[in-house]
């Protein structure tokens, strides 16, 4: 041991090939190693030791004999290391894009190396989040540090791992999508464990994967790297499934981390239409127009729903003002009404500056449906010039298979097919989407629908949902809550369980902060509406009512001392 500390010490490179054959030794049941290793760590800073242990690892795991015996050992090693080792970086070191398999390696061979040192990185976050089970906090803070690892995991899979796989053949392109959902903690549990039999994993194990593939967060880089694969590598409909299964999974636990609105761009680009030689036949006049699948737009879209409920201040709040059509799903999601467009009888104030109505809506939604279906029936005849064929609106494959990507923020919004509004729904009763929509004060994406819309309008869709999330009162600023009473008032629900929850919040705030509740119902008394002015009155004699310092400073004139 002392001439490996002198050989260390004055050669710190050495280092990697001493752990290889540490490592190597202990696989040929030469006990005594992993000892020999823990000493090895105490000679350098831990980043360098975990450097060249993730080298040596990675240099043993290339001889096929050795690898059944590899991932228990490194289990021993690492609980025996403890926090000595760098559970990120390890990883990050053993998909490093900068070593180069050995030239004989055949792509069968290749293949299963792969898989397996996709199995060690999954060892080590398990270890590592065994190693915290009883430190709830430590757990906690190494999930949210996971995506440093699986960033440079799917990165090493787009530019390294996806050679070894012939992606023209379907069962090769099977097997590197699986693998690489394996690699996201998107697979089944019984994936990464035995369930059942002699050789079953413990309940301990079972418990450590299944945080890992519940809790596993998912950020923004993620998302792009998988995006950056679609087209040259995967498929857009493959590409877009794994989104989809790691955006529904990160919701849930409130795990998607995203840093900019570009990802609205990014994202879009899974639907585009992929035929660059398509452009070298078109005129100049088609050349810089891009299509996308409809198919693959709509599925987009509902992506882009999901990931702007899950980060409301920032994408949501960049979609709703920039993209009609994603803002006209939200109001569907927000408002539980499974239509389109969501809000009936609505007036308001467009990205141009022009009032948006209902009317309004539908009108430009069909003046935009009509027009991509002209220019890509134009489109379609100009491809199939001299056919014999002449394309028409009636015959056009086109016009129901792709769209035009021109949306912008003073364009009309797409009315999308029933079977998408569908899907919304489905995916709101499985996420919960408009509870979270409801729940951002930044934006107040629920202030700006109600302040659109008539109060007996607003009653329409806000009572049911009140009905079934009694809870949704308690989030509700005052503003809602005075506009809330009110519409309750002027759809003479009487003594509804929703009127006393709305009535107890205002009065609750009228107690704590009274000025608020006064400037929210003297607005409407100003109001040109009649209606409107009588419920206001109404509204502010039942909060008065039970609160003598209220009802004094609204029905009691000053007595002549006071003047």
């Amino acid at each position: 041991m002392e001439t490996l500390s002198v050989l260390v010490q004055s050669n710190p490179a050495a280092l990697a090939k001493v752990l290889q054959h540490c490592i190597s030794n202990e696989l040929s049941m030469s006990h005594g190693n992993l000892k020999m290793i823990q000493n090895l760590f105490e000679l350098v800073d831990s980043r360098t030791a975990t450097d060249h242990l993730a080298v040596a690892i990675w240099s043993v795991s290339v001889d096929e004999r050795g690898r059944g015996s590899l991932k228990p050992l490194l289990r021993k090693l690492l609980k025996r290391l403890g926090e000595s080792v760098d559970s990120v970086r390890l990883c990050a070191g053993l998909v490093s894009t900068d070593r180069q398999l050995p030239a004989m390696f055949e792509n069968h061979q290749t293949q299963r190396w792969f898989t397996f040192v996709n199995d060690l990185v999954a060892a080590v976050i398990f270890s590592k989040v065994s190693s915290l089970m009883c430190y709830p906090d430590k757990v906690v803070e190494f999930m949210g540090s996971l995506t440093q690892i699986q960033l440079p995991v799917v990165t090493w899979f787009r530019t390294v791992v996806c050679h070894s796989f012939p992606l023209d053949e379907t069962h090769s392109r099977v097997s590197l999508l699986k693998l690489l959902s394996k690699a996201l903690f998107l697979e089944p549990i019984k994936e990464y464990v035995v369930l059942n039999g002699p050789d079953a994993s413990s309940d301990h194990d079972k418990g450590v994967i299944s945080i890992v593939c519940s809790d596993a967060p998912v950020d923004e880089s993620i998302l792009t790297e998988l995006v950056q694969m679609s087209g040259p590598i995967l498929q857009h409909h493959d590409t877009l499934e794994l989104v989809e299964r790691l955006v529904s999974r990160t919701f849930k636990t409130n795990q998607v981390r995203l840093n900019s609105a570009q990802l609205a761009d990014t994202m879009l680009r899974l639907c585009k239409y992929p035929a660059p030689a398509l452009h070298q036949v078109l005129s100049k006049e088609h050349c810089n127009k891009e299509l996308a699948t409809t198919e693959l737009y709509w599925r987009v879209c509902l992506v882009l729903v999901t990931l702007a409920c899950s980060n409301v201040h920032l994408l949501g709040a960049h979609l709703w003002k920039h993209s009609p059509t994603i803002r006209a799903l939200l109001e569907c999601v927000l408002t539980h009404s499974w239509r389109w467009p969501a809000l009936e009888s609505f007036s308001r104030a467009g990205a141009d500056g022009d009032v948006v109505t209902e009317d309004a809506m539908i009108v430009g939604a069909a003046r935009l449906a009509q027009s991509q279906k002209d220019y890509l029936v134009t489109l379609e005849g100009e491809l199939t010039k001299g056919s014999g064929t002449s394309v028409t609106s009636q015959n056009s494959r086109w016009a129901d298979t792709y769209l035009l990507l021109d949306e912008k923020p003073g364009a009309a919004a797409r009315r999308p097919p029933q079977r998408v509004i569908v899907a919304l729904q489905s995916l709101n009763n499985q996420l919960q989407l408009g509870r979270r929509l409801r729940q951002s004060r930044d934006p107040d994406l629920l202030i700006e629908t109600m302040q659109a819309q008539p109060a007996n309008m607003v009653m329409s869709w806000l009572s049911p949902i009140l009905t079934q999330e009694p809870d949704t009162v308690m989030l509700l600023p005052i503003d809602c809550l005075c506009g809330l009473l009110s519409g309750l008032d002027m759809a003479n629900t009487g003594n509804s369980p929703i009127l006393d929850k709305v009535l107890q919040q205002v009065r609750q705030h009228a107690v704590d902060s009274l000025i608020p509740v006064l400037k929210c119902f003297s607005t409407q008394l100003h109001s040109k509406r009649a209606a409107d002015r009588n419920a206001a009155h109404k509204c502010l004699a039942l909060v008065a009512d039970p609160m003598c310092r209220l009802s004094c400073l609204l029905y009691t004139s000053p007595s002549p001392r006071d003047s």
